[in-house]
This record gives structure tokens, C-alpha cells and sequence, in this order.
């Protein structure tokens, strides 16, 4: 006997069951999240309603969370991308939230990931100069909630 899995997310919290053509919508609207109803009824070949039905009911089910802008981080100014692991000496959570606050000029916090392993937190940030990543780094360490931090720099993106 052969049994089917669906894939399912653990925060899949009302046990909604995407199907093929739901994962086709997601995947063009990842491509392109300004398409219209009309072109992605015709890329999915449904018909303008079920496709804004369909949307709805993915939205409503959490499986499309929302949609953003993906920046030029280059033409803003913010020209160096860095990876900041974090050691902590207090919840990871914590450090995770004030981080996630840090507001400081020419520097943007991306994402914040907690780690299994030696590190607590990855933390992707932006910044516009060397001097503004390591004044972060510096009110980051100065805290006294981080033991130890690791920065690396992204050269390139492939």
C-alpha cells in the first residue's frame, strides 16, 4: 500500500492541506509578487475567481504571510552585508529582541536566527561603512548580555 504525504508546516495551526496548484501559486507569486489576478489565473490555469478565492484562503490559512520589497541594498548606500553570530550570557530570546531593536544610522538588521550549537544567534545585517558595523559590534559587546561575537563578510552574492 502506498500513502501520500502532504507536506505540512509545524505552524500549520488549522491543519490546512495545500495541494498542487496552491504550491504553483505561491511559487509564481515568489517570482513576482505583483502579478496580477489575471496573469496568475492564466500561469495556473484557473479561472480569475478561484484564483483570488484560492488567495484568499491561503492568506486566511497563514500560507502567504504577506509581501515586500526586495531592495537594491547596493544603490541605498548599504554596500556591506555581514553575518554577526552571537554568543549570549542571558536568554537568546532577550539578546534576540534588543538586537531586533537596535536602531543606529547607515545600519539595518535584516534578520535574526536562533542556532543549535556553540552560537546563541546569526544575525544578517546591512550597514553603509566598516565604521557603522563596528559601532554596532561595540554597543553589541558593550551590553554586557553577549559574551562573544563572530563577524563575517560577505564578498559576494552567487
Amino acid at each position: 500500500m502506498t500513502v501520500g504525504l502532504q507536506a505540512t508546516s509545524p505552524t500549520n495551526r488549522n491543519g490546512a492541506v495545500l495541494d498542487a496548484t496552491d504550491r504553483a501559486i505561491i511559487a509564481q507569486l515568489r517570482s513576482n509578487g505583483r502579478m496580477t489576478s489575471e496573469e496568475l489565473s492564466r500561469r495556473v490555469a484557473l479561472s480569475r475567481p478561484a484564483v483570488v478565492g484560492r488567495l484568499k484562503r491561503l492568506h486566511d490559512a497563514g500560507a502567504i504571510r504577506g509581501y515586500t520589497v526586495i531592495p537594491d541594498w547596493e544603490m541605498l548606500g548599504y554596500t556591506i552585508l555581514a553575518y554577526v553570530q552571537v554568543r549570549t550570557n542571558m536568554k537568546c530570546r532577550d539578546i534576540a529582541q534588543h538586537i531586533l531593536e537596535m536602531r543606529m544610522e547607515g545600519l539595518y538588521v535584516e534578520e535574526c536566527h536562533r542556532l543549535t550549537g556553540e552560537w546563541c544567534l546569526l544575525v544578517k545585517l546591512r550597514a553603509i561603512s566598516s565604521s557603522v558595523l563596528e559601532a554596532f559590534l561595540d554597543d553589541l559587546n558593550d551590553s554586557g548580555h553577549v559574551r562573544a561575537t563572530m563577524t563575517m563578510l560577505s564578498l559576494s552574492t552567487l
